[in-house]
């Protein structure tokens, strides 16, 4: 993010917490700013139906498409975090994935391909629908009070199983760990019982942390306002 994309971002983080009907930002209206940063309109959720596809921004001119993520975090912006990025309901797909059937006792190392098989096929298959050649994935970190925030994006990361080791994380095996071999550093991780698959992300140092200050402005101010618009 460039210093001009940067003071774009500022600015639009303080108007949304303005407004008194906002209170948070994320999902749409951080794919909105988002949008804003980079010159583009986000799809409105109002003019059209929201779907699960991949990418929540696209810039056909470049055929670059966004993943857009928005979460808090606690104490210190910096380190690492987990998101969310899939229900990958495996055993209900265990076909579709090209395995004849998957349980709770296969082997980890199978189970570990075929949620990297799943999570590749939503890739493949959403980067065809929305013509996307450039995949991305931008992430907004927040801190409680929504005074503090850090924004980066960075390439989608596109598993090879091979690249992977699978194990559980204890003998209860509520939870499954997607290991990179020469990193040693665990990418996801799976939990069979809800089907979450969860990549962990590390947050790069140069990062630089946006400090925004708001105050907001009366509910009868805003109507009075957006009434003449």
């Amino acid at each position: 993010m460039d210093d001009v994309e940067r003071k774009k971002l500022r600015e639009a983080l303080s108007v949304a917490l303005k407004i008194p009907f906002i209170d948070d930002i994320e999902d749409y209206i951080w794919e909105s700013i988002f949008a804003y940063t980079k010159g583009l309109v986000a799809p409105d959720p109002l003019a059209e139906t929201r779907s699960k596809k991949l990418f929540d921004l696209v810039d056909e001119k470049s055929s670059t498409g966004w993943s857009c993520k928005a979460l808090q975090k606690q104490g210190n912006l910096s380190g690492e975090l987990e998101l969310v990025v899939q229900r990958a309901d495996i055993f209900k797909k265990a076909s579709d994935l090209g395995f004849r059937r998957l349980s709770i006792k296969s082997d980890p190392q199978i189970l570990g391909k075929a949620i990297i098989e799943h999570l590749n096929q939503k890739i493949r298959t959403d980067s065809q629908k929305q013509n996307v050649k450039h995949k991305k994935i931008s992430i907004l970190i927040k801190n409680s009070s929504r005074t503090k925030f850090i924004s980066f994006e960075e390439d989608l990361f596109e598993p090879d199983s091979k690249d992977f080791v699978w194990k559980w994380t204890d003998s209860t095996k509520t939870g499954l760990q997607g290991i990179i071999k020469t990193k040693k550093f665990c990418k996801y991780r799976w939990y069979p019982n809800q089907k979450q698959l969860f990549e962990r992300f590390l947050i790069p140092t140069e990062s630089e942390v946006i400090e925004v200050a708001y105050q907001r402005v009366p509910i009868i101010k805003i109507i009075e306002t957006l009434k003449s618009v």
